[in-house]
């Protein structure tokens, strides 16, 4: 019996390379805004992974601080834009600052709760309402 090890190709994208100093949340409030980074560097990285079947690591090091609304709107908006579960194609990672990796990945987490949450309760109401015609 042979075992069979499949690796799973990898993608980079380091935030440093675009930016040296995330801005805010949307493009409306200044340079180099999570909205910007998200819709023109991320998602078309994202589906071009996704399409190729590989990982994108997304490092958020080379940077001089990441903004909680800058990741929050990359990652958390990616899956609010992606509607589903981002995290078979996208990891985050750092070197450079490990609680900030480890907001990001509460972001994305968060947002698929949220997603989950807010298809349930559509899914409960759309069930009452059936019932109560009946």
């Amino acid at each position: 019996m042979t075992l069979e090890v499949h690796v799973a190709s990898i993608k980079s994208l380091r935030l440093g390379d675009y930016t040296k100093t995330p801005g805010g949340r949307f493009k409306d409030a200044g340079d180099f805004s999570g909205e910007w980074f998200r819709d023109d560097i991320l998602e078309p990285a994202y589906d071009a992974a996704k399409a190729e079947g590989v990982i994108l690591e997304v490092s958020l090091d080379g940077v001089m601080g990441c903004p909680p609304s800058f990741t929050e709107e990359v990652f958390g908006g990616l899956v609010r834009k992606k509607r589903e579960d981002i995290r078979g194609t996208l990891r985050v990672v750092s070197t450079d600052d490990r609680a900030e990796m480890e907001d990001a990945n509460l972001d994305i987490k968060n947002a698929i709760k949220r997603a989950l949450a807010r298809r349930d309760a559509r899914a409960n109401e759309f069930i009452n309402n059936e019932v109560e015609d009946l």
